[in-house]
Parts: structure tokens; C-alpha cells; sequence
């Protein structure tokens, strides 16, 4: 478990299936994420196992952590990142409830989960896949430090792929995590 300001991190487990159904139940999440959705907290719980036994391929790692807030302790959402090992690289992404949208849980949230991967050494650069109408998340990733390297379509729409240097490679001196 970590703690920022206002949030309470744990590693996802099939138990927070729960809690999360509520924030991953409201339709406004899908408008620019393509996601299979759950209506049920069992079939939810499925998913959450197999993102708990982790990649087949070794060359994969997997980290998916549930955000709660610390002063009401509900579920707000989460962030994940697919570390490419081979590659240094990690494939961010994060949920936040429609509720807590702007006022900067998604920052603080994606700040630690940033910081995390920069300590952990295996991380070179973190990239963010965004679709190009998601202006509130290009937002946010640009704020982080994160700049615009590619423009690709997938499922027939524009995305827009942003990356931040979390250090240099083979830079054994520490984090450049945002600051």
C-alpha cells in the first residue's frame, strides 16, 4: 500500500471488484476508451485475476493499482502501466470516477505512479496512448511533462501517443519523475 495527499494506493486485486464496479459503471468513462465493460462484480473479479496472475510473455510487467481517497475512503479509480522490459519502456494509463474529475486526483495518482516506475530502475521513458478528442487528458499528460511523439489511428479514430523521459538510460543516478 502507498499513500499520496489525498490517496490511498493498493495493488489491484480481485476483492477490489467490489468498490471498483460503481466507478467503472458510469457510461461517461467510455466515450474516448474502448474497454470491455462489467455488470456484474463477479465478472469484474474474473478480470481483475487475470490482471493479478500478469503477463504470459516474461518480457511484460504488469501494475495495476486502485486509488481510494484517504479522507472517505471510497474508490476512485486506478492507473496501470505495462513495463516493456526489454524496451525500458511503460505503457501508462489511469480511470478516474466522473465524480473527482478536475480537481487532481488523476494528477496526483499518475505523479506517483510515474515516481514508482522511475524508482523502480526498469524505466526509461513512459508513454501515454490518448484519443485526440480527450482534451482533459492530453491536458494532464502535458502538465506532467509529457510531449507529443506520434499520431496513430486505432479503431478507426485519431490517437495521439505522448511520452516523458523518466530517466536516461543507464542513468543509475535516480528518477527524473515530474516534479
Amino acid at each position: 500500500m502507498h499513500f499520496t495527499e489525498r490517496l490511498r494506493i493498493e495493488p489491484l486485486t480481485a476483492a477490489h471488484a467490489a468498490a471498483m464496479l460503481p466507478v467503472l459503471s458510469d457510461e461517461r468513462l467510455y466515450r474516448y476508451m474502448p474497454a470491455q465493460r462489467h455488470d456484474t462484480v463477479e465478472s469484474l473479479a474474473a478480470r481483475y485475476r487475470r490482471l493479478e496472475a500478469g503477463p504470459a510473455d516474461p518480457d511484460e510487467r504488469w501494475l495495476n493499482a486502485c486509488l481510494f481517497r484517504i479522507d472517505t475512503g471510497a474508490a476512485i479509480g486506478y492507473v496501470q502501466a505495462t513495463v516493456l522490459r526489454r524496451a525500458r519502456v511503460a505503457l501508462v494509463a489511469y480511470v478516474l470516477a466522473p465524480g473527482h474529475w478536475g480537481h487532481g486526483y488523476a494528477n496526483e495518482g499518475l505523479r506517483w505512479l510515474l515516481g514508482h516506475l522511475a524508482a523502480g530502475g526498469e524505466v526509461d521513458v513512459a508513454r501515454a496512448q490518448i484519443d485526440d478528442r480527450n482534451a482533459a487528458s492530453i491536458a494532464l499528460v502535458e502538465r506532467l511533462g509529457f510531449a507529443r511523439r506520434a499520431d496513430v489511428v486505432e479503431d478507426g479514430r485519431p490517437d495521439r501517443i505522448y511520452e516523458l523521459r523518466l530517466r536516461e538510460p543507464g542513468d543509475a543516478a535516480g528518477p527524473a519523475a515530474p516534479a
